[in-house]
């Protein structure tokens, strides 16, 4: 029920500033994953329609890496 009360986009509720308007201090806080796929978004690189950037621990983007050199993406073909 609280969780239904909270903010989407902050996450605090009403009766939180209603008990204390100066509760919460708004503050800048970067986090590296996020810093880093916004700095791959920004690249100029090419990249395909429904490209999205995520996380991967660094084994799997490794053994990931490996495969699509193996087996690059095919294009798929248009229709009619």
């Amino acid at each position: 029920m609280e969780n239904a009360d909270r903010c989407s986009m902050c996450g605090t509720s009403r009766w939180q500033w209603d008990e204390d308007p100066y509760a919460f201090e708004p503050l800048f806080d970067t986090c590296i994953g996020c810093q880093k796929k916004e700095l791959l978004s920004q690249d100029d690189t090419p990249k395909p329609a429904g490209t999205s950037v995520r996380l991967f621990p660094k084994a799997e983007a490794e053994r990931l890496r490996l495969e699509r050199e193996l087996h690059p993406p095919q294009r798929p073909k248009r229709r009619g």
